[in-house]
């Protein structure tokens, strides 16, 4: 597996990674308001961000109207940083908060 000193270009190595183990279209990592930060999947980045966000804060129809079969879920990293992991075409990865953690530290 490959390696970064860089975050964005780590996350986007795991998501990449991640991606393929769960069976994901598409999965991102973005802001709680929908802005996006790491990438892997063929679907747009700014509308699985959007989608992903609504999904997280419940607005799960909202979320559908936006992207089809999306999930989201909000990521506490620390020191009071809340990031939005997005998935498109699977559940998130139940283990993907301490990954995300680990990337970022």
């Amino acid at each position: 597996m490959r390696r970064s000193d860089d975050p964005t270009e780590a996350l986007e190595l795991w998501l990449d990674v991640e991606a393929r183990r769960c069976g994901a279209r598409a999965l991102c990592v973005s802001t709680p308001q929908g802005i996006p930060i790491a990438q892997s999947g063929p679907v747009d980045p700014r509308r699985l961000a959007i989608a992903a966000s609504l999904a997280s804060r419940g607005a799960r129809v909202a979320a559908q109207e936006e992207l089809h079969n999306v999930d989201g879920r909000t990521l506490h990293v620390g020191g009071g940083l809340e990031l939005v992991l997005g998935s498109c075409g699977t559940f998130i990865p139940h283990d993907a908060e301490r990954h995300v953690q680990r990337i970022l530290r």
